[in-house]
């Protein structure tokens, strides 16, 4: 009973860290993809929103469209 708990805790324990390890590397690295951001929640379906939350957000990477202004010294 108690190898069991243990076993059950292991597995808890490295399911948690791989999904904080897949938010983190989703925070730190802009997916390839161009365009609009993910789709709001209330637009996804039930297995979409599962998928958010196990592996987290795909964000685009921004592009700037504003060209700096000459400045004054």
């Amino acid at each position: 009973m108690k190898r069991r708990w243990l076993t059950a805790g292991a597995l808890a324990f490295v399911l948690v860290n791989a999904v904080a390890f897949f938010h983190a590397w989703r925070f730190t690295h802009f997916s390839d993809e161009t365009g609009a951001k993910q789709a709001s929640p209330e637009q996804l379906s039930a297995l979409q929103k599962a998928a958010l939350l196990l592996t987290g957000v795909q964000n685009p990477k921004p592009v700037n469209q504003a060209t700096p202004t000459k400045r004054l010294c």
